[in-house]
């Protein structure tokens, strides 16, 4: 049959056209498109012969444009309407009558095109969306062949032209945000200082609109900002446990400089009463930087400076995953010096009567975001402290005495006498002072000859004299506290001598001096049998483990005291197993299980490398194992950890209770530890505005915290006073943040965070449920403070998408409030002379109230970037901004290709 083209072509003028080689090459392209297109647009449903109907219809309507058909018809007919365009097909311009509503054009021009071209038996119907625009009716419809067709960027009552637009911030004027100096979880004693960090460039005095100072403190102060006075402050003696003092001083406004600045505490009491049990200074202002000083990869951790006595619990935490750090700590002290990280022990100096400093590095690392507790503290106070408060402590000395105790532990030089009685017997003695006779002792029925006066290296005391004495003193200075008791415990092949928990120092004493030194090594046996005289206590628990040499036997189960031996699958013992070394670490560690801490300490220099290794793993945590190979050091060692059990069970808020002379020891602020880190989060982009927000405290321990919609958190950390406490637990979202106990069951040799960082990718915008607990020990949970809090550093865009279109650009008069309740007036572009009038204010800042016209771009872009401005949505920007501040991209969109639709034109042909 005669395709529908050309009859459709018989309506149209014959014309001649010229095309360049650009149109050409160009029709080429639109042809190949409009095929591919065609394919997968057009459903055919061929049949006999009114197969190409339908798809013939559509074709035709799609290839053939405007300019193309009759002129007077389109000069007398189309070119009334704004909407007509010669350039479109003809089926674009059908749709774009029927977008604009003018569907009687649609009707005449499809009947013009359509009437007469069919035969008598054929039906057909023209449809766009639901209405019809041309049909030929026939009864009954047999063998209906339909097709579609798409056509974009159409729908009807939308504009066929419009706008889009967007906005973004080329300058802020008086941010307000905040800058905090952190104390941490307890920081003592004496006289403290801080840095307060990233105060911008621009901030001047009368920028700063508040300070406050918020402290858990021990006593009256003097707070210093950078050298100036700033007041006297006592706290409040009606405050509970966990419970800071607010003062607002921000009549010290005027001391406060861009960049850092020194924040000092001058306590007026005694160094009982000289510390800070958590709390900050924060200081609000307003500024126009955009963002603050956001390092990523790299952050350090200052120290407190302290003078008095260097007493420190606090916590580090990066926004990553840990690669390696440098430790940097300058400090003058008199007394030991230890720092612990988690729970290993970095250094341990000893007191000097000049400044130390100490550097550090570890590289290779790979820990995960976490907050770490740190202790930087002083033992080994050489008497002078005494306690006067606190809790009693038990303490069991487990003592190796197997065989090896007997070999010499410390040789001397010796002078020495010696003479012939005859040529086969050789008679020598220390050195009596003469030695010209038989003074080391008869010759029988001969007389002495060939005397000699010369040196010897002699053995002075065996390995088990040495640990006798050093037990000795662990009981001397253990009982100095009157509630404290010490028991014993000697092993070798098995348990050998038990002395129950007691204060008769005498006693103690005498069943010292009987040990002696016989068979193998089972220090599981010697811990099992120490830690169930423990578990009858109720005071603080310690256990001392001494051993010279690796386990020899092991235990059955964890109240064996016998052992039992491995050696070549015989049962003597005689050499150390894997079974025999695991069992000595499994019982120290079911001891610490059971609260109780234990010490260990390998001894003499026939211990092998695994069998410090063993010891090591033995006791409670590495802080706590101790290395005396030079048999000499174990006295001090004893003296230390004797020390040691009297400042951990003894602590009152984490204080060290003194009475006598003390030499104050210094601690440099300037001291750090610097953190490389990968980032688990992406680094601030120059659109994004930083503001630090802190929440209503919490006045509970389970908490709802909501975060803003639009921000981004770029860091997070929930304020923690514990008071005489360690922060314990840290929950968010049921996502466990903190857990003290991950680091050690005994909680007084480790750091308590007044900080504890949440990684920002744990929380939500929306509600987030915050958990947070304190407690002394993993068995026991003491609450937490009603003034806890969240405050994160929020990321706000400083641009909007790009907007819907729509048909207006004309713009607006608005007025604009701000966080400080002053409200602006201004015309959105500048050059607006009109009298619409817009709003973002407290009481009108949605489009339910009114707010702004949604038919227009402009005011489309400035309400999306005023409401991403105001992230808390309380109707007032948190940045002042002028009407040059704000750059508006507006694109004006002809035809509005591909933002509508598609709208389906179908053909239905039968016979």
């Amino acid at each position: 049959m005669v395709r529908m083209e050309r009859i459709i072509k018989k309506k149209f003028n014959k014309k001649g056209y010229y095309f360049t080689l650009d149109a050409f090459f160009a029709s080429i392209i639109l042809i190949g498109g409009l095929l591919l297109i065609s394919q997968n647009l057009v459903k055919e449903h061929p049949k006999e012969s009114i197969e190409y109907f339908s798809v013939d219809l559509l074709s035709a309507l799609s290839e053939l444009r405007v300019d193309e058909l009759n002129t007077t018809y389109v000069n007398n007919v189309l070119m009334s309407s704004p909407n007509t365009n010669l350039n479109l097909s003809v089926l674009e311009q059908i749709g774009t009558y029927w977008a604009a509503n003018e569907t009687n054009l649609s009707i005449n021009l499809t009947r013009y095109l359509l009437r007469d071209l069919f035969p008598n038996n054929t039906g057909v119907r023209l449809v766009i969306e639901s209405d019809t625009l041309f049909e030929k009716p026939l009864l009954p419809q047999r063998n209906l062949r339909a097709s579609e067709r798409m056509i974009t960027g159409i729908m009807q009552g939308a504009p066929l032209k419009g706008s889009t637009s967007s906005a973004y911030l080329r300058k802020i004027e008086d941010k307000r945000t905040s800058s905090f100096a952190y104390f941490g979880g307890f920081v003592g004693q004496g006289n403290i200082s801080v840095f307060l960090e990233n105060i911008p460039s621009d901030v001047t005095p009368d920028d700063i609109t508040r300070m406050t100072l918020e402290l858990d403190a021990g006593g009256s102060f003097i707070l210093k900002i950078n050298g100036d006075t700033c007041g006297s402050f006592t706290p409040s003696t009606t405050n509970t446990n966990m419970s800071p003092d607010v003062w607002d001083v921000s009549e010290c406004n005027n001391s406060i400089v861009a960049g850092r600045n020194n924040i000092s505490l001058l306590f007026l009491g005694e160094i009982n009463e000289s510390y800070v049990a958590g709390g900050y200074l924060r200081v609000d202002y307003k500024t126009n930087e955009f963002q603050q000083n956001l390092s990523i990869g790299k952050k350090r951790y200052y120290f407190p400076g302290i003078e008095g006595i260097i007493n420190l619990y606090d916590s580090i935490y990066v926004p990553g995953i840990i690669n390696s750090w440098v430790i940097n700590i300058s400090f003058y002290n008199n007394y030991t010096t230890y720092l612990v990280i988690g729970n290993e022990t970095i250094f341990e100096a000893e007191g000097k009567n000049y400044t130390q400093n100490v550097t550090y590095t570890r590289t290779g690392l790979s820990i995960n975001p976490a907050t770490i507790p740190i202790r930087l503290g002083t033992r080994n106070f050489s008497n002078i402290t005494k306690v006067i408060t606190g809790e009693a402590a038990d303490t069991i000395l487990v003592t190796d005495t197997s065989g090896s105790m007997a070999e010499c532990g410390e040789y001397i030089e010796q002078l020495m006498c010696g003479y012939y009685c005859t040529w086969w017997w050789w008679r020598e003695c220390p050195y009596p002072g003469t030695c010209n006779d038989e003074e080391c002792g008869g010759c029988w029925i001969w007389s002495p000859y060939g005397h000699q006066v010369f040196n010897k290296t002699v053995c002075n005391r065996t390995k088990l004299q040495i640990a006798q004495e050093a037990d000795k003193k662990a009981v001397s200075i253990i009982l100095n506290a009157s509630a404290n008791k010490v028991g014993l415990v000697s092993y070798s092949t098995s348990v050998n001598d038990v002395t129950e928990l007691t204060r008769d120092q005498a006693g103690l004493n005498s069943s010292i001096d009987s040990y002696t030194a016989n068979g193998g090594t089972c220090t599981c046996c010697g811990i099992n049998k120490a830690k169930d005289l423990l578990l009858e206590s109720s005071q603080k628990k310690f256990m001392i483990v001494l051993s010279d040499g690796d386990p020899t036997y092991y235990c059955k189960n964890y109240s064996d005291y016998a052992g039992s031996g491995v050696w070549g699958g015989d049962t003597t013992g005689g050499s150390s197993s894997e079974t025999d070394r695991n069992w000595s670490i499994w019982a120290g560690q079911e001891a610490c299980n059971n609260n109780i801490t234990v010490f260990t300490i390998g001894f003499g220099e026939s211990m092998s490398p695994e069998g410090h290794e063993t010891m090591r793993r033995t006791a409670c945590n590495d802080s706590l194992y101790f290395n005396a190979t030079n048999v000499s050091l174990l006295s001090e060692i004893y003296r230390n950890i004797s020390e040691m059990i009297l400042t951990y069970a003894n602590y009152t808020s984490q204080t060290i209770i003194v009475e006598g002379n003390i030499t104050y020891s210094r601690l440099n602020p300037y001291s750090y530890i610097e953190l490389n880190y990968t980032p688990i989060i992406d680094e601030p982009q120059p659109n994004e505005i930083s503001v630090e927000v802190q929440t209503e405290q919490f006045n509970n321990c389970t908490v709802n915290v909501n975060i803003p919609s639009g921000i981004r958190i770029a860091d997070a950390r929930v304020t923690s006073y514990s008071g005489p406490h360690w922060t314990k637990t840290l929950i968010i979202n049921s996502d466990v943040v903190y857990n003290l106990s991950e680091y050690g069951d005994d909680y007084t040799l480790l750091g308590d965070p007044y900080l504890v960082q949440i990684p920002p990718l744990l929380l939500v915008n929306g509600t987030n449920t915050i958990y947070i607990y304190t407690g002394d020990e993993p068995s026991n949970s003491t609450g937490c403070s009603k003034n806890n809090t969240l405050i994160y550093t929020a990321l706000v865009p400083s641009a909007t998408a790009r907007s819907e279109v729509v048909e207006h650009t004309d713009g607006c008069v608005w007025t604009i409030q701000f966080e400080d309740d002053t409200t602006s007036t201004k015309a959105i572009p500048s050059d607006y002379t009109g009298s619409k009038s817009c709003s973002y204010t407290e009481d009108n800042h949605s489009l339910e109230d009114g707010s702004y016209d949604p038919s227009d771009a402009y005011d489309i872009a400035v309400f999306s970037l005023l409401r991403t401005l105001d992230f808390d949505n309380n109707g007032k920007v948190f940045v002042n901004l002028d009407a040059e501040d704000i750059e508006i991209v507006i694109t004006t969109v002809s035809s509005v290709p591909y933002l509508w639709g598609p709208t389906l034109v179908k053909a239905r042909v039968w016979q």
